[in-house]
């Protein structure tokens, strides 16, 4: 089957239930092909803090926000609300005595927030 995307870049996970059949998930998986059509020219990706699970990512995340949006279509739709969300906090971001507030916010609430379970 063939997948168009609509960006430059993309992430692929496939998956085969193995059942009682562990020969024959194997045998599928190897029947799997990709291939790109013509010459992928891949381009480098947007400027972007390291960060993990000890080092967590602060406000810089917001820094170069046109340009990470811009490095791959998004076709969510929601994907312009949100960008548009992204900006706006980006140019919150510009301003010393906010982008202090937005850090904290970010290091003390939003991160630790999104990583409870319900």
């Amino acid at each position: 089957m063939r997948i168009e995307l609509h960006s430059r870049k993309a992430k692929l996970l496939g998956r085969v239930e193995l059942k009682a059949d562990t020969a024959g998930a194997v045998a599928l998986q190897k029947q799997f092909k990709l291939a790109a059509l013509g010459k992928p020219i891949i381009l480098p990706a947007a400027p972007m803090e390291t960060f993990g699970n000890k080092t967590l990512i602060g406000v810089e995340l917001f820094d170069n926000a046109d340009e990470v949006i811009a490095s791959a279509q998004d076709v969510s739709p929601v994907a312009a609300q949100m960008q548009a969300k992204v900006r706006d906090i980006a140019q919150h971001a510009k301003d010393p005595a906010r982008r202090k507030v937005l850090d904290e916010l970010i290091k003390t609430q939003v991160v630790p927030h999104s990583s409870r379970t319900p």
